[in-house]
């Protein structure tokens, strides 16, 4: 989770046609979700780029592709998180939200 913002934005592509299509992005992993999952993470976007994710070119878009700080988030360790983990590593149940607004 992000503790100062309760809310945060993951990036995301579209395209509008006969079936429209929606994707999250991704980028390497920073320290903190790497220790969970090292290859990648969702890119989260600062409040203050959400405009320019959504409004400007892709050669301006594309600098916001980084990896968020690992200081400003906290990965919930607890006994529940860790169980829930432990079961989809093999292949059983849901995914729990390590990463999610639930702080």
């Amino acid at each position: 989770s992000l503790p100062s913002q309760p809310i945060f934005a993951f990036a995301g592509i579209m395209r509008d046609s006969e079936v429209p299509s929606f994707a999250f992005l991704t980028t390497d992993a920073n320290p903190l979700v790497g220790s969970v999952h090292p290859k990648a993470m969702p890119l989260i976007l600062h409040p203050e780029d959400y405009e320019s994710w959504l409004a400007a070119d892709w050669k301006r878009a594309s600098q916001l592709v980084a990896p968020f700080p690992s200081q400003l988030m906290h990965m919930d360790s607890s006994p529940e998180a860790a169980r829930t983990s432990e079961n989809r590593r093999a292949g059983g149940g849901l995914p729990i939200d390590l990463f999610g607004t639930g702080g």
